[in-house]
């Protein structure tokens, strides 16, 4: 748990890293785009996961994540899209982007290794993967038992 623990922390750190110099911005990208505030991305962003949710997809197994850009225009990864997800997006003015792994997925990959003295390991749903930090000659065989490999990045600590 103090593993989780400390992800979490890592996580908020991250995520302020990547926010506050968004917030900063106020330009558009090369005077193409309109200027999108982070207040307005976030709004999208939300409005798009409700109506989702309202939708009747399976949220869990379709929902893979979200950020905003540079610009503030919010990106959501889904694991399928469909017209009418399509139709959703549009309204918000969402980006799509199509992942192989849901967000449930990868949290419960992360929590399965919460608990392993000296392993962290991080979500990035831009990456669509778990980033895993453990000491070389950690037996990851044992440590990855019944997860997709496909999703692991691992990082090794000297």
């Amino acid at each position: 748990m103090k593993n989780f623990t400390r992800m979490l922390m890592i996580l908020a750190v991250v995520a302020a890293a990547i926010v506050v110099p968004m917030l900063a911005s106020n330009g558009s990208a090369g005077g193409q785009r309109p200027v999108y505030t982070a207040q307005q991305g976030q709004q999208d962003l939300d409005g798009f996961r409700q109506q989702l949710k309202e939708q009747g997809d399976d949220f869990d197994a379709l929902y893979a994540g979200a950020w905003l850009d540079g610009s503030n225009h919010p990106y959501v990864a889904v694991t399928s899209i469909s017209p009418a997800i399509q139709k959703v997006a549009a309204n918000y003015h969402v980006r799509l982007k199509q992942v192989q792994y849901s967000l449930a997925g990868l949290t419960a990959a992360a929590q399965a290794m919460a608990d392993v003295p000296g392993v962290t390991a991080i979500i990035s749903e831009k990456d669509n993967a778990v980033f895993i930090t453990c000491p070389r000659g950690t037996d990851l065989a044992a440590l990855t038992a019944g997860l997709d490999a496909g999703m692991l990045k691992i990082i090794y600590k000297d």
